[in-house]
Order: structure tokens, then C-alpha cells, then sequence
């Protein structure tokens, strides 16, 4: 990525990512949303 402004923005949203997914940990017990994705699924045999 060019320019310190897309650099700013890439590394906001890499630290987002892994705060959602330490929330989620937290909160359900999955880490990831595909993982919970892949859970939901199987709980409700879609």
C-alpha cells in the first residue's frame, strides 16, 4: 500500500480484526466469525 494515510487505515482495521475476534472468544468461546458461521450451520442443520 502507498502513502502513511493507506498504511494508517490497513493497520486500524488489522487491530479491529483481532479485537472482534478476541470479543468473540470471549463471548461465545469461537474465535472467528467463520468458525462461528460453520457452528450456527451445524446447530441448526442448514
Amino acid at each position: 500500500m502507498r502513502g502513511h494515510e493507506n498504511v494508517r487505515k490497513r493497520v486500524l482495521i488489522q487491530a479491529a480484526c483481532c479485537n472482534l475476534g478476541l470479543l468473540l472468544r470471549g463471548l461465545t468461546g469461537v474465535g472467528t466469525p467463520r468458525s462461528l458461521q460453520g457452528g450456527l450451520l451445524r446447530r441448526f442443520g442448514a
